[in-house]
């Protein structure tokens, strides 16, 4: 076998500030692995890191989607075939514990085998814009489902004239009604103050000012010698 006969596999274990690169042959030797940081520069630095020790045959990259998203994005803008690696393999983990390098390695071995790995998805162009703006929506909707539950659990103990005033009417118009109200200097001043800051704006989304109706209604000051407020 000639130094002509060896291609590369690279591996790379993805993380939030660092990404840890590992270099094997194309019979499985392993042959180096450094620590870069995740930033432009060094994804520049990784690109020509694996090119060092003969021709690229594919990177495994593990995380396309997440932390190695943008290093996915130039490795494959500079012409590399990289595959998406999956989660590394969990008996040697227990042996040899938390390793990066051994993540890397595996990573590329994954590669070279031909076994867990996949074409990672596009993450640029209309696709990527509808999977975020699907994904606002997806959060804005739990958190809307959650304010209008919090809705129904302070009335479910509010004062009789209170639960009175939107008894029987759907959580949709209750939230509707409920964002109309303002404070009083009653006894019932908290709820009063609470539940507008918690009705649902279907137009604008959510609003919270509980603070700003509580201070502007009068709660919090004690009227005592250490409050003169």
């Amino acid at each position: 076998m000639t130094t002509d006969d060896i291609s590369v596999i690279a591996g790379i274990d993805t993380h939030a500030d660092t990404h840890h690169v590992a270099i094997i042959t194309n019979y499985g030797k392993h042959l180096a692995d450094k620590k870069f940081l995740a930033v432009g520069s060094g994804y520049r630095e990784i690109a020509e890191y694996i090119t060092r020790y003969g021709p690229v045959i594919a990177v495994g990259v593990e995380g396309t989607g997440s932390c190695g998203a943008e290093l996915t994005r130039v490795l494959i803008h500079e012409g590399f075939d990289v595959k998406e690696v999956n989660r590394p393999n969990r008996q040697a983990r227990r042996i040899y514990g938390k390793s990066d390098p051994l993540d890397a390695y595996q990573a590329a071995e994954s590669v070279l085998a031909q076994h867990g790995t996949s074409t990672p998805k596009a993450r640029d162009g209309n696709v990527e814009a509808l999977r975020v703006l699907r994904t606002a929506r997806t959060s804005a909707m739990k958190a809307r489902t959650a304010v209008l539950t919090q809705i129904s659990a302070v009335l479910t103990s509010a004062p009789e004239s209170i639960r009175a005033k939107y008894r029987g009417k759907t959580s949709e118009s209750r939230a509707k009604s409920i964002g109309l109200l303002r404070g009083f200097r009653t006894a019932e001043l908290v709820v009063s103050s609470t539940l507008p800051g918690l009705a649902v704006d279907n137009h604008s989304g959510l609003r919270w000012g509980v603070g700003s109706r509580a201070l502007s209604a009068g709660v919090g000051c004690c009227r005592t010698p250490r409050c003169s407020g």
